[in-house]
């Protein structure tokens, strides 16, 4: 089931680069790895979802999932990121490059944290145990 057409990818994305320049055939690789991270994030696959909120909120999120992956596959975004030094010292100027935990941060975009966030799959607690038999004298 997809959750964003490419129409609605083009019109709801943040990049003019996305969308006027990107092929149809681009964005739905790129809209295809959006659903599979919000699958992996939220733990669900939401096959036979309805809630016209839900589905709202998933299309929203494979649109900002696609722009975050598009502006991370950025030849000087995508370098910057695999850079192996995280600080530096010019003379008495010095900096140290901040490092998310993507995990526990999540994407950094304080919308599309919150959708997934309520889209996560909470599992059951069970109160209730069985135990064997006692042995009373």
């Amino acid at each position: 089931m997809k959750y964003a057409s490419v129409q609605d990818i083009r019109e709801g994305t943040s990049f003019e680069e996305v969308s006027y320049s990107m092929s149809d055939a681009k964005i739905e690789k790129y809209n295809l790895r959006a659903e599979r991270w919000i699958h992996r994030i939220t733990n669900n696959r939401f096959d036979d979802e309805i809630e016209s909120e839900i589905l709202m909120d998933l299309q929203r999120a494979v649109i900002l999932i696609v722009d975050y992956l598009w502006f991370h596959d950025q030849p000087d975004v995508l370098e910057e990121s695999l850079d192996p030094i995280q600080s530096e010292r010019i003379g008495s100027y010095s900096y140290t490059k901040d490092k998310r935990d993507f995990m526990r941060d999540g994407f950094g975009n304080p919308e599309l944290d919150s959708i997934l966030e309520s889209l996560k799959v909470v599992p059951a607690v069970n109160f209730f145990s069985i135990s064997g038999p006692s042995r009373r004298r």
